[in-house]
């Protein structure tokens, strides 16, 4: 298969992209005209509303086009890879690169529990469990936003 840097420094095909980039920046416009178009917080929000759902529909689109070709077998199962970066499919205009990362390791509370139970100082895991809590620290809330339409 290609390298995946020769296909990032090939010769960028646009023309399909200016035809999609041509359709989605004629939204907003007659049929999907803004109720709101009149009102200054409205038009704002009717925009963040409209691309918030085309976001939705093109997930929803891309993720089940992706499972029709793994499940037709045009592309191998990105489990199996290793570690770096690989070409999956190339077709005449396009082609599905993926990176792979090393696995992660992550911290284990009840893992330091056991292992500093089973040396030679013997700390009690209830122990370890209360030092571990007490050791949390607070962090920066997660903030979800959510827009919906109201009629």
């Amino acid at each position: 298969m290609t390298d995946v840097q020769d296909l990032k420094t090939a010769p960028l095909a646009s023309s399909y992209l200016a035809r999609v980039v041509k359709a989605l920046g004629k939204l907003g416009t007659g049929e999907t005209e803004n109720p709101d178009a009149k009102h200054n917080t409205g038009r704002t929000l009717g925009e963040y509303f409209m691309w918030n759902e085309v976001r939705k529909y093109a997930e929803a689109r891309a993720d089940a086009a992706y499972e029709r070709l793994v499940t037709s077998g045009q592309i191998e199962d990105t489990k199996t890879l290793p570690p770096g970066n690989h070409v999956l499919a190339k077709s005449p205009h396009f082609a599905l690169t993926v990176s792979v990362s090393a696995p992660v390791r992550r911290f284990n509370g009840q893992e330091l529990a056991k292992l500093l139970f089973k040396s030679k100082y013997k700390v009690p895991t209830a122990w370890t469990a209360e030092a571990l809590e007490q050791a949390k620290v607070g962090t920066s809330p997660q903030v979800k936003r959510a827009i919906s339409e109201t009629v």
